[in-house]
């Protein structure tokens, strides 16, 4: 990568292109001795080799000895100091890092947005970042759809629980179990079929009466005495 100024690090941009960021809280705030106050003669430009504006010393201004000494973020304009914003750092993070940003309060002293870079989370593929980027929750589009071949049923086999890494259920495909059959009085099921079981027993006579035939037998269920 390059070699940097003093006042910065190389880092990595989204395509590949190296830069040299200021460093944060490096700019010192020279003091000056009594009856002069500190000037920025050259401002900060917010990239390497420019990232603190130069200072100098200079005589109050006899008309106004009230002349105030503005921070570094700041110039005197006016009668007042004044927000300089082109002499912020610029807020960028490097590949895999997000930009936590501290808002400021666009007072002189506290002109600049301060931020950190964080390393981005990184979820399981069953699971997305949160909006503010800091943690996973589960997803469930994310799940794998499951398909059983003809004559299976898809079962849960492990339910999930519901936290990233465990967020989506585990199927297993089972056999189907055909219903059993439901057969006349006088057979029973035999697989997926009825077959005739029960002994025929012929109807008692009384005296004086004789037994005989009205319908045969075909020896299938429903008919089968």
């Amino acid at each position: 990568g390059p070699n940097c100024p003093p006042d910065s690090e190389p880092m990595v941009m989204d395509n590949g292109e190296i830069i040299c960021t200021c460093l944060q809280n490096i700019c010192p705030q020279p003091e000056c001795p009594p009856g002069q106050d500190l000037e920025i003669s050259k401002p900060a430009t917010g990239l390497g080799g420019g990232c603190c504006p130069e200072m100098k010393c200079k005589d109050k201004n006899k008309e106004n000895p009230i002349y105030p000494r503005c921070p570094t973020d700041s110039e005197y304009v006016n009668g007042i100091c004044v927000c300089i914003m082109d002499w912020c750092p610029i807020v960028v993070c490097p590949n895999g890092f997000t930009v936590n940003l501290i808002p400021a309060s666009g007072t002189p002293g506290d002109c600049c947005d301060r931020f950190t870079c964080d390393e981005q989370v990184r979820c399981p593929e069953d699971s997305k970042l949160t909006d503010d980027g800091k943690s996973c929750v589960c997803d469930e589009s994310l799940c794998a759809v499951s398909e059983c071949a003809p004559g299976h049923t898809l079962k849960v086999s492990v339910p999930g629980a519901g936290v990233p890494g465990l967020c989506c259920n585990s199927y297993e495909c089972v056999p189907n179990v055909p219903p059993k059959p439901q057969c006349p009085e006088d057979s029973c099921a035999d697989g997926l079929s009825c077959v005739c079981c029960s002994p025929c027993e012929p109807p008692p006579c009384g005296p004086n009466m004789e037994l005989i035939i009205t319908s045969p037998a075909l020896g299938i269920p429903g008919n089968c005495c």
